[in-house]
């Protein structure tokens, strides 16, 4: 041998990770799993307590009335166990979106007629997106609706 220290055999190389970087992989890991589990849980017990608010587009029809304005006529219908409020209608790419006042009984159904200051065009078909909260919590609902003459 020409001096010096001989090589350690293959099966004793040690190519791992650092202490530092394992500690750190372990806690993203652990949080990681933390938080999955958080939004499990969180599910659950609201599936559990019975809390389902829900929103649903009953009918929507659109009806072109001049060359610069279109109606929307919109009944929707509070599907869930609870109480809607902040209720919002938008015709999606029209740039026409419109509120509702006051709030949904469970069960309850209104029907709206709005006016679009926008020639929508005949046969034209748009998404119609009613939206409403519940404590807290945001629930929709979207239709497609194609304008009528």
């Amino acid at each position: 041998m020409a001096g010096g220290i001989p090589k350690p055999p293959l099966f004793f190389v040690s190519k791992g990770l650092s202490q530092a970087l394992s500690t750190v992989l372990l806690i993203v890991i652990g949080l990681a799993l933390l938080a999955i589990l958080a939004i499990f849980g969180t599910t659950y017990v609201q599936s559990q307590s019975g809390f389902n608010p829900q929103i649903t587009i009953t009918s929507a029809r659109l009806v072109r009335l001049t060359s610069s304005s279109t109606a929307l006529t919109i009944t929707i219908t509070n599907t869930g166990n609870q109480p809607l409020s902040s209720i919002t209608i938008d015709i999606a790419g029209s740039g026409c979106t419109f509120s509702v006042t006051g709030s949904l009984s469970v069960g309850q159904s209104i029907t709206r007629t709005f006016t679009c200051p926008r020639d929508l065009g005949i046969h034209q078909k748009y998404n119609v997106v009613v939206s409403a909260y519940a404590s807290n919590v945001k629930v929709g609902d979207a239709k497609w609706v194609i304008v009528e003459a």
